[in-house]
């Protein structure tokens, strides 16, 4: 829905809100039952600091209204002041436990979008520029404001403890693409995950090490840097300089200080 500024709206787990419609619909058959408001809503909330675990999602502005980015990856969908009186009517819900939310413009040095509920945002055209695939604007000038706020500590650490999740995997399947079609050796090779390169450090680096995931996909390009006989010199020259220098009798029995013994 189209979401104006100096209008007032809430956040509810976009998880319950698809429970929520599916068990309203009649088409959808042995649906569950939604949990009651209160659990749900104190579920967004942090123990520590009793603020909002979940980041709003994004904004955009589409045809001439701002709306939430469709793409976002937030887990909580805004719903409007009125919607949110009902739900709490119907799903056991204290109105006053509810997470606020509101449309602000951060540029003020801007007058852009001066509508109200009642009013269609204006001039798109001031609103930066627009992504001609999707006809959508950036999203720098306009951002949700919740009440409470955003706990950005509590996220850090469930997106950390995320991650490591994530990393914490075995026998799982790692694509790799050779893109030149043929044996690259090592020294040539360029390691791709999507567009971002992998950067290896020594030998040691691990999977985890680059945030390579189950079921990723590493693309291995040729850098044509080195010719196989160029590296061949390189490593033999390599081997010279590292083999050890004539040590004798060092560290045999031979040099051992104990007197011989008749055997």
């Amino acid at each position: 829905m189209p979401l104006y500024l100096h209008c007032k709206y809430f956040l509810v787990p976009s998880l319950w809100i698809s429970k929520w419609r599916n068990y309203v619909n009649p088409s959808v058959k042995n649906s569950d039952k939604p949990e009651t408001l209160d659990g749900v809503i104190d579920s967004l909330k942090c123990e520590k600091h009793s603020r909002l675990v979940e980041r709003p999602p994004e904004l955009v502005f589409r045809r001439s209204a701002i709306v939430p980015r469709e793409s976002s990856a937030s887990g909580v969908t805004v719903i409007s002041e009125n919607d949110w009186k009902l739900l709490c009517e119907e799903w056991g819900g204290n109105e006053a436990k509810g997470i606020s939310a509101s449309i602000e413009n951060i540029d003020e040095s801007e007058n852009v979008l001066i509508g109200s509920c009642e009013e269609l945002p204006v001039c798109e055209d001031q609103l930066g520029s627009s992504d001609k695939v999707n006809n959508e604007t950036e999203n720098g000038q306009f951002v949700i404001k919740t009440c409470p706020e955003v706990c950005e500590s509590c996220i850090g650490e469930k997106e950390s403890c995320e991650l490591m999740q994530k990393l914490n995997y075995c026998n799982e399947n790692i694509t790799v693409i050779l893109v030149r079609g043929k044996e690259v050796v090592k020294e040539n090779q360029l390691l791709q995950k999507g567009d971002k390169t992998i950067d290896i450090d020594d030998e040691y680096t691990t999977l985890a090490d680059v945030n390579i995931f189950a079921g990723d996909q590493i693309i291995v390009r040729d850098s044509e840097i080195h010719e196989n006989r160029d590296i061949a010199e390189e490593l033999y020259d390599e081997k010279m300089d590292t083999q050890h220098t004539e040590e004798g009798f060092r560290g045999t029995l031979l040099t051992s200080n104990a007197s011989s013994q008749a055997v």
